[in-house]
This record gives C-alpha cells, sequence and structure tokens, in this order.
C-alpha cells in the first residue's frame, strides 16, 4: 500500500519539443530519439516516429525586441504569413495598428513608424510552422530529431558515375 502513495507523488517534467516542418512532401516522417538519464546510466531509445504533416501546422511564438534607434529588426526566419498582419506588435503591452508597422515578409525586417525610446517594452507575436511533441518524464532528457524520406527520394536512376 506505501509503494503505492509513493509512486503517485512522484513529480513528472513535461519536456516540449519543437521542430521545424520539413515543407518537402518526399519527408514522411520524423523519428524522435530520447537520450534518458536512469539513475546513473543514460539509456538512448526511438521515443515517437510523428507523421509529416502535409499543410502548415502554425504554433504562436512571441519575442522581446532590443531598443534600436532605427526602429528596424531582422525577425525570425521561420515566420509565417506573407503581410504585415501576420505579425502582432506591442509597446509597453498595448498593441500597435499594422498602419504604426511594416513587416516585410520577403526579408523578414520589421519597421515601427511610432517614436520608441530606450525604455519602452516591445514585444511581436507571430506564427512559426513547427511541430511540436510534449514527453512526460522523471528523469534528465536529451533528444534528437531525425527526418524519414520516402526510400524513392533517396534512390534514382543516375547516367554518370
Amino acid at each position: 500500500m506505501y509503494d503505492n502513495i509513493n509512486s503517485l507523488s512522484k513529480i513528472y517534467t513535461e519536456n516540449t519539443i519543437t521542430f521545424s516542418r520539413i515543407k518537402n512532401l518526399k519527408c514522411i516522417s520524423y523519428k524522435l530519439y530520447v537520450n534518458e538519464k536512469i539513475g546513473e546510466r543514460w539509456q538512448s531509445y526511438l521515443l515517437a516516429e510523428i507523421p509529416n504533416p502535409k499543410v502548415e501546422v502554425l504554433l504562436n511564438e512571441s519575442k522581446v525586441l532590443e531598443y534600436n534607434s532605427n526602429q528596424k529588426w531582422d525577425v525570425s526566419k521561420a515566420i509565417s504569413g506573407t503581410v504585415s498582419k501576420s505579425i502582432k506588435v506591442s509597446v509597453n503591452n498595448i498593441e500597435l495598428n499594422n498602419r504604426n508597422y511594416t513587416f516585410n515578409s520577403k526579408f523578414k525586417i520589421l519597421y515601427i513608424h511610432i517614436e520608441l525610446s530606450p525604455t519602452d517594452f516591445v514585444e511581436i507575436q507571430y506564427q512559426v510552422d513547427k511541430i511540436k511533441y510534449v514527453h512526460k518524464t522523471l528523469n534528465k532528457c536529451e533528444y534528437s530529431v531525425v527526418p524519414v524520406f520516402d526510400k524513392q527520394y533517396l534512390t534514382g536512376q543516375h547516367s554518370l558515375l
């Protein structure tokens, strides 16, 4: 009886693994491997095989921007979207109207058109095309992701040696 109570009191850690989705349709899945520390030993094994979605999987992310007197920032190349509405900008926790900033989706550059001071808190919210997997564990873990491609994609007819 005591063992059951003791096992209920264990604290699990929830590790969230995110990685960019490969847009090539020849990528059929991802193998997620874990290297888990169990006691004093490390044990490696395949945790899951995750199918590669054929369409975007959009996850919300945010980032605080450092002050820039030019009011121009290079932002994450992973941002999805092609217009200024693809990104939300807040200054001191007040969301700006999209007339107050411009997002160049080709070069992933953000311009803010209102005057900022060095003490202003600037935050952006955007979406990225990533895959998310949650692993609950009692132990310390390290993860690696290996894409799996359709075997026909990796082989072919070659006329040159």
